[in-house]
């Protein structure tokens, strides 16, 4: 997973008592990279309110089909599967008999099904499970894998990786480019063979000055950064 996949999934449903849910997104041309998270609300309910509980979670397929659409297609990605909560210590996915519509399992065989009704390139369904620990409150990330050619959810590891150096540029050193800057600007204020006025004009220019060389630097440091 991308590097920010495990804080953005911290800072979302980890806040929040099991079952929630998000959905995992990248390419289809390598799809055990995850690129993208995004948390999902469950299914509303007849009484209005949200279908989830401690022990299950309905997702929302109008929301889902809306994200696939508008952010993920245009992109040339897809959903690659989905990270939900389950009660500590509920490491595995669950399961009922395929069609019955209930269960971890027989929800992502059925996606799965229709992918493959309409020639998606998608084999896999990433399922990992969140677990968290009542007492450290530190969440337990456990692979899973579901395929239809598999009869049983296959383990995996899960690694989140570390920001690339390339994409880590140096800070602006601020302090090394003003300090020249406020020096000439109290130097001009202590003049006192110059007017106000021509005082106030060459302090105008000096900011100026120091305006445009902090846009080319920060031009500068943003090559750096996304180089091409």
């Amino acid at each position: 997973m991308d590097h920010d996949v495990r804080q953005f999934v911290l800072n979302s449903i980890c806040r929040h008592p099991p079952e929630h849910y998000a959905i995992l997104a990248g390419n289809l041309s390598d799809p055990h990279h995850v690129t993208d998270c995004r948390p999902m609300p469950p299914m509303l309910g007849c009484d209005g309110r949200l279908n989830r509980g401690v022990s299950h979670v309905q997702l929302n397929a109008p929301f889902i089909e809306y994200y696939l659409n508008m952010e993920l297609l245009p992109a040339d990605k897809y959903v690659l599967g989905v990270i939900h909560s389950h009660p500590s210590n509920l490491t595995q996915l669950s399961g009922r008999l395929d069609g019955s519509g209930q269960g971890d399992i027989p929800s992502i065989r059925a996606a799965l099904g229709r992918a493959a009704d309409a020639q998606k390139n998608w084999n896999d369904f990433l399922a990992p499970i969140i677990t968290m620990d009542v007492e450290v409150r530190e969440p337990t990330f456990t692979g899973w894998i579901v395929r239809l050619d598999q009869s049983t959810p296959i383990a995996a590891d899960i690694v989140f990786e570390e920001p690339s150096r390339d994409l880590v540029a140096a800070p602006i050193p601020i302090e090394d480019w003003m300090t020249p800057y406020l020096a000439l600007v109290k130097r001009v204020r202590a003049d006192r063979s110059s007017s106000t006025g021509h005082k106030r004009w060459m302090i105008k220019k000096l900011y100026q000055c120091m305006r445009a060389d902090l846009a080319a630097k920060i031009k500068k440091h943003r090559v750096r950064r996304c180089p091409t």
